[in-house]
């Protein structure tokens, strides 16, 4: 009789701790897939992105995008003519 006790007892306590893992996994997970609504809350106000490819197509365009959000950018391109042209056009934009 105080063995089937002991064994329910356990059961619900073993039960309750697993439905609280699960839980918290679910939230973690939810976090981590959904995207932020303010990346810069997200990662802190004196935060760097480090773009390669920064002169042209999608690299240009996620230079403008970060710096839109008040990231500090980091610009790397191969041709250094091109680099000062898209640094200053994003100077102008957002007056950084």
């Amino acid at each position: 009789m105080i063995c089937s006790c002991i064994n329910v007892g356990l059961f619900f306590y073993g039960s309750t701790v697993l439905i609280e893992f699960i839980y918290y996994a679910l939230i973690f997970a939810w976090k981590q897939m959904l995207p932020a609504r303010n990346q810069l809350d997200k990662y802190g106000k004196d935060s760097w992105v480090v773009i390669t490819g920064a002169t042209d197509g999608i690299g240009k365009q996620l230079c403008f995008d970060f710096a839109a959000l008040g990231f500090k950018i980091v610009l790397v391109s191969r041709s250094l003519d091109k680099l000062k042209s898209v640094a200053s056009e994003i100077n102008e934009k957002h007056k950084v």
